[in-house]
């Protein structure tokens, strides 16, 4: 059955949890005893507080003192405990608290346990020295291979883990020979923010060597615990050739206080202020987190800042930006409050110039930077970039050193908190960032006053190719008060096991309707396809609606080649068949794949177009006739009007079974190329990704209650 989980009640998040079947049909009564009794004992602190208030008068008159603000929690039973503000930055849930005492009680642990055996911590489960291979590499992706692993007091005389001033800043990072920038821009950006880095940096003994992190997967916290373990670029003394020797003369200390001493001996991440460590342990950290290094090679900054915050990330094209002036007040000057922002553009063509790499006046394409700081100064907008690089800056209008930077415009540096020096941070104009950059990743932060609900579902797809189409999943929201709300739909993220060769592939979208209506409300943002996750930011009055999701699967389908062997068995062939074999032939040639994709939009059109004829029988082909919006809102309304606003039954159906049976059949229009190749091992796993698909849908209000969510599959609608 289509299995709705929502975890136990409490104040800041909500998941599913199996619902019975009497209680399926009282869904919505539930929720509106919910909100009674939400009204109740509202109005009961309210009357407790207008009597605290007349306490509080009296007291101040008498000289007492004002008690500090308070909120009522259901765990307390009605005791009053501090109400803690925290701004925005990582997502306020229970899991996070448990991540981080969980973090803090492991680190105690290791540096007890070491000290008791006098040794330092290496961590088994990564262990770049003993079991290097594993922790650099997948199953088929390969990174630059170190020469050498050595710990943080071998590579620092006196390592320290963050600046004198004990924070993190952008200027110490500087990306190294893993291609991670997405992930090294948006840590730029998060160290922006006052204390976020630190939060995530969670516990750490430098002594012993052990570091905790936590960050944010799919749903929830993860606490990640590493050793002071880095990879060095230099090998030992005794492994250089004799010329080497000759350049250090033949003095082992020198080549090693020289050449393995410093960041510059690291292979990846480094901090650009001598002697940091943050930067190369949490680069570890989170190559730990996704299984080993290669798996954190090419991404987006956005997704790298919501496993850093638990946020929520849209990428936007600069050339969709409707109103500029809007754009710059109403998102860019509030960067760093309750949202970040990095900026990119593609990579350029080479085959007209012949150069290596095509530069916009400085920048490179295909590379991810952060946008620091947005700043108004005597009339002009200025934006504060920085290239995770730590050198490669800008050298159009404003850059460091240009003629712009003449007279009273040098008194602005401090205000912009810029400075000159190839460091990799540079100054630009707004409209020459918006001409530059063809993308921005914008992500929004929440504080604690926002609370989520969330509901993971796994959803049975057709076989590609299928046309995009509604009626596969929908969720049933029941919205307790007014409120503003980010909802979000995410894929599972495949970052994890990106090893596992994939051949399916699904873009996703949705529309918000409100019970009763006929037309959407809201629908996700589109900026690409086969992204991570789609959302969108709304207000929502209190009551019902509908998310219905709309799903694309894509394949890249074999095309089967005819052997010879598949010929008539009339070998003879006449004269013009020979002759036309002779000449050159304008047909383009068949390609081995095709993009379902292609195919199933001019199946669909053939269907759609036969369907004309009143007695043409669709058959199998009826999976080709794309289920319209407009289809699945009538057939809700129908139904919530015969059944007086009740939602639709859960079938009893067991949701596992349904899905085998699909995942049984198999996919249509794929075939083998050559039969007698052998089996692909991994064409289990592909098999299940081609019939099914894990979607989760969270929704961010700013209320004190978070929203009730139903899901429901084809058969539960």
């Amino acid at each position: 059955m289509g299995r709705v989980l929502l975890d136990k009640p409490d104040p800041v998040r909500r998941q599913t949890e199996p619902i019975s079947d009497k209680k399926q049909d009282a869904a919505i009564d539930v929720v509106e005893e919910e909100k009674e009794k939400e009204i109740s004992q509202a109005a009961q602190v309210k009357e407790e507080d207008l009597h605290s208030d007349s306490k509080k008068d009296s007291a101040t008159k008498e000289g007492g003192n004002e008690s500090k603000p308070t909120e009522r929690t259901e765990e307390d039973g009605g005791n009053e405990a501090p109400k803690v503000y925290r701004p925005p930055g990582l997502l306020v849930t229970p899991d996070l608290q448990e991540a981080v005492d969980k973090c803090r009680r492991q680190v105690e642990r290791i540096a007890k346990d070491c000290r008791t055996k006098n040794r330092k911590f290496r961590d088994t489960e990564f262990d770049l020295e003993g079991d290097s291979d594993t922790c650099l590499h997948g199953i088929v992706e390969k990174v630059k291979e170190p020469t050498g692993v050595q710990r943080v007091t071998e590579i620092f005389d006196a390592p320290h883990f963050f600046n004198p001033d004990g924070v993190a800043s952008s200027n110490d990072i500087c990306q190294g020979a893993l291609g991670d920038c997405w992930f090294l821009s948006g840590l730029a950006t998060i160290s922006s923010v006052p204390r976020l880095v630190e939060e995530i940096c969670v516990a750490r003994d430098e002594e012993v060597g052990v570091y905790g992190f936590v960050f944010y997967k799919d749903s929830g916290w993860k606490s990640i615990i590493v050793d002071d373990m880095l990879c060095t670029n230099m090998p030992k003394y005794e492994e250089l050739s004799p010329s080497e020797r000759d350049l250090y003369h033949d003095d082992k200390k020198q080549f090693n206080k020289i050449a393995r001493q410093g960041g510059k001996a690291l292979t990846f991440a480094k901090s650009g202020v001598h002697g940091e460590t943050w930067v190369p342990l949490i680069e570890k950290a989170y190559a730990k987190f996704y299984g080993n290094f290669s798996h954190i090679e090419g991404g987006f900054t956005r997704e790298a800042i919501e496993d850093l915050t638990g946020g929520v990330a849209t990428l936007i094209h600069t050339k969709d930006i409707f109103d500029r002036d809007h754009f710059w007040k109403e998102e860019l000057l509030k960067a760093n409050q309750d949202r970040l922002f990095a900026c990119a553009f593609e990579v350029l063509k080479n085959t007209r110039n012949g150069e290596d790499t095509v530069r916009v006046e400085g920048l490179f394409g295909g590379h991810a930077y952060s946008v620091l700081r947005a700043v108004e100064c005597k009339g002009k907008r200025f934006l504060v970039i920085r290239n995770p690089w730590g050198k490669s800056e800008w050298t159009g209008r404003w850059s460091d050193g240009s003629k712009e930077w003449a007279g009273e415009w040098l008194q602005i540096l401090p205000e912009l908190g810029h400075g000159f020096g190839d460091d990799g941070q540079f100054v630009m104009e707004y409209d020459d960032f918006l001409q530059c950059f063809t993308q921005i990743d914008k992500s929004l932060l929440f504080d604690s006053n926002w609370v989520m609900a969330s509901q993971w579902l796994t959803v049975p797809v057709e076989a590609a190719p299928s046309p995009w189409t509604y009626g596969k999943v929908s969720f049933l929201l029941s919205v307790p008060c007014d409120t503003r709300a980010v909802i979000s739909l995410s894929q599972l993220n495949r970052r994890f096991y990106q090893s596992i060769p994939q051949n399916s592939f699904f873009s996703l979208g949705f529309v918000v309707v409100k019970q009763g209506e006929t037309e959407p409300m809201d629908e996700s943002i589109h900026t690409r396809s086969f992204t991570r996750s789609v959302n969108t930011e709304l207000d929502l009055d209190a009551g019902i609606y509908f998310v219905y999701v709309k799903i694309e699967h894509t394949q890249m389908i074999p095309i089967h080649e005819k052997d010879d062997d598949d010929d008539d068995d009339d070998d003879s062939e006449d004269e013009g068949s020979k002759d036309d074999k002779e000449k050159p032939s304008d047909t383009p040639a068949i390609p081995s794949t095709v993009d379902s994709r292609k195919l199933a939009k001019v199946i669909s059109e053939k269907v759609i177009g036969q369907s004309l004829s009143p007695n043409y029988v669709q058959g199998d082909a009826s999976k080709f006739v794309p289920v319209t919006l407009e289809q699945v809102i009538q057939k809700d309304i129908a139904y919530m009007s015969k059944h007086k606003g009740r939602p639709r039954r859960i079938p009893k159906k067991s949701l596992f079974k349904r899905i085998f049976r699909i995942g049984e059949k198999t996919p249509a229009l794929h075939y083998q190329l050559n039969a007698e190749e052998p089996e692909d091992p991994f064409v289990g796993l592909l098999d299940a990704s081609a019939t099914q698909v894990t979607l989760g849908l969270k929704v961010f209000t700013k209320s004190e209650a978070p929203v009730a969510i139903i899901g429901r599959l084809e058969d539960d609608m």
